[in-house]
């Protein structure tokens, strides 16, 4: 009588432990499933820049067949001989922002869908582009002279506009490539948010 008890006793513990498994199984697999709210708090947020400019300046075709292309446009005028552009030039290359050198260098691997990099020698006297870059964006002269060009809203019409943002200069580390980095990466954002409305 004991063994038949102490058998049933431990086929119940068997049954219990295993319907408690499956069950733990069940519910861990459901939990998997479910979409993680939480998650987006482990990423760090961010920050579009706001400084692009809508100034109605004579921007040149080949800036807007680019946007119309499906790209933002960067520009990097340099100079031979101009230290400070080499420097940044240097600095954005060891960041993944642009590869090879100012002549013939392309944009980084991980902006080449959405970004058209223009390379140019301010001081060219075989392709005007870095003059004619110049005299719109920087008509104060200086190289290395930076330019990020994509589509915003403008802040009185609403109207969706080419908006842009440039700086001249580099020392060190002003500005720093993560600050180079979020202006990109905004112009991107926005060219995204705005391209189906813009009126070419």
């Amino acid at each position: 009588m004991r063994l038949i008890q102490a058998l049933a006793l431990c086929a119940a513990f068997t049954l219990l432990v295993s319907g408690i498994g499956f069950g733990g199984y069940a519910l861990s697999k459901r939990i998997v499933s479910l979409p993680c709210y939480g998650c987006t708090a482990l990423n760090p947020e961010f920050t579009p820049f706001k400084c692009f400019s809508t100034k109605n300046v004579s921007h040149p075709d080949w800036v807007i067949d680019t946007l119309k292309d499906g790209k933002i446009v960067f520009i990097f005028l340099w100079q031979t001989g101009c230290d400070p552009c080499e420097a940044q030039w240097v600095a954005m290359k060891n960041a993944g922002i642009v590869k090879g050198n100012e002549e013939n260098g392309g944009i980084g691997g991980r902006y080449k869908d959405e970004v058209k990099l223009f390379s140019l020698d301010a001081g060219s006297l075989t392709d005007s582009r870095g003059e004619e870059a110049m005299d719109v964006y920087n008509p104060g002269g200086g190289t290395p002279t930076t330019v990020i060009i994509t589509l915003v809203k403008d802040n009185e019409t609403n109207n969706v506009k080419i908006g842009w943002y440039s700086f001249a200069g580099y020392e060190s580390c002003n500005p720093t490539m993560s600050y180079l980095e979020n202006i990109i990466e905004s112009g991107i954002y926005y060219y995204n948010e705005n391209y189906s409305q813009w009126e070419t």
